[in-house]
């Protein structure tokens, strides 16, 4: 396996980010911010198949929304105010495993928060505007980042070491690559595959 080399982005480098959820989302919105302030140029690519203003299973990455204390007040630190798409204010919930499980409690003077990953159930009236995802992808977007609502299907190396995006329709190639797709992806062990030192979580 190589060992994981160090990219030096330039002036109009290309960058790729498969996985627009929450990880992608921010992510990509940080290194452009932190790009801007160096003067650096650069052409942000997300990929995600999922459109999060939908409602039911087609708009939803189908995993729990909670957001603590602690992260709150981080977001609010970083300019996001989440506080128009919050679902419920609860008193604790269950982390579950494949061994054990345990029992959250929001500490007092704290509060613990769930937000729609999608847009809401399919009887839901709601719009969009009240997805977590969404939020923060529109909040990337905003930053200068493009989106592209297809599926990627795998990962390859290209000449001067780039790394090419296959998709079912299209073949784009990148300076850099962030996998930012969940755990249950197939994504992580075909970018493993590649011998370029990647570990998947």
């Amino acid at each position: 396996m190589d060992e994981m080399a160090t990219i030096r982005l330039a002036q109009n480098s290309r960058i790729a980010v498969v996985g627009a959820g929450p990880s992608g989302s921010l992510f990509s919105h940080y290194l452009l911010h932190l790009a801007q302030k160096s003067g650096l140029r650069l052409e942000l690519v997300m990929y995600d198949r999922k459109d999060f203003r939908l409602l039911g299973p087609r708009g939803c990455n189908m995993c729990a929304g909670v957001v603590g204390n602690n992260l709150m007040a981080r977001f609010a630190e970083m300019g996001i105010h989440l506080e128009d798409i919050v679902q419920r204010r609860i008193a604790g919930y269950t982390f579950k495993t494949r061994w054990d499980s345990v029992y959250l409690r929001k500490a007092p003077g704290s509060e613990i928060c769930t937000f729609y990953r999608g847009a809401g159930p399919r009887s839901s009236p709601e719009s969009g505007a009240r997805s977590l995802d969404q939020f923060l992808l529109s909040w990337a977007v905003e930053a200068g980042a493009t989106l592209r609502t297809e599926r990627v299907t795998g990962l390859a190396r290209c000449r001067m070491g780039k790394l090419a995006v296959e998709c079912e329709a299209s073949r784009e190639e990148y300076d850099a690559v962030i996998v930012a797709s969940g755990i249950n992806s197939a994504l992580p062990e075909r970018v493993r595959a590649l011998g370029i030192g990647y570990e998947p979580p």
